[in-house]
């Protein structure tokens, strides 16, 4: 039966491709009624999650919610322990090459000027292989997309955002290591607040920012109508 199914994915009459799912052919939509009870059940849910995701980020829309975190010069860090031999790195714009090793998907070339003008990388390195990346940026423009905001970088701030980790990396503690490295650098620089936000639905990363001694202190919200956010 398993390979009966296979072959009729293989063989079927169209795609999804229309939604960006790129997962070969599938049967017509008749075929694929009749024979639902044969499929795999853990393929199906696949599917349809997929495909109810892209409708969603298409055509949806949602009230969206950003948490947003603060930890200010008279705040007290953390004293966090890395993994053994954990190197940072500050990354110069001929080696953005590396976050690949991070982000397979990450296209380098569409890094924004204003990002690589106004921005420093942060890459975490172990064995030789750079696991994590974080932005900080301490002057100019920046944009909270989820929040539909774009806010001008005070003096005395620094904004961490687009921070990355390898699967493979997770749960070693590098996240929050990582945020407190970036803030005693710029503590002692005499910058004065570090901001950090991220989506309400990233629990993983809330609780990374917690952990490096940054506290919650807005939410932001917008309004999302496909891929347009909207803030109010």
């Amino acid at each position: 039966p398993g390979q009966r199914n296979c072959s009729m994915l293989q063989h079927g009459k169209f795609r999804l491709g229309d939604f960006g799912i790129d997962h070969g052919p599938y049967p017509a939509t008749a075929e694929l009624a009749a024979g639902a009870t044969r499929f795999p059940e853990c393929l199906m849910s696949n599917l349809i999650r997929k495909v109810t995701r892209r409708i969603d980020r298409s055509i949806g829309m949602a009230i969206e919610c950003v948490y947003l975190y603060r930890l200010q010069d008279r705040d007290a860090i953390p004293s966090l322990s890395p993994p053994p031999g954990l190197e940072i790195l500050q990354l110069q714009p001929d080696q953005m090459s590396l976050l690949t090793e991070v982000l397979p998907s990450l296209e380098i070339p569409k890094l924004s000027q204003t990002q690589v003008q106004h921005s420093q990388c942060y890459a975490a390195s172990l064995g030789g292989r750079v696991l994590h990346y974080s932005w900080v940026q301490t002057s100019g423009p920046h944009s909270i997309l989820e929040a539909g905001r774009r806010v001008d970088v005070a003096p005395g701030e620094f904004w961490i955002y687009d921070c990355q980790t390898h699967p493979s990396a997770r749960g070693l503690g590098i996240y929050p290591y990582m945020l407190t490295f970036i803030a005693r650098d710029h503590l002692q620089r005499n910058l004065r607040e570090g901001i950090i936000y991220t989506t309400v639905e990233n629990i993983a990363s809330q609780r990374g920012i917690q952990k490096a001694g940054f506290t919650l202190k807005e939410t932001l919200r917008s309004l999302r109508i496909g891929r347009w956010y909207m803030a109010f």
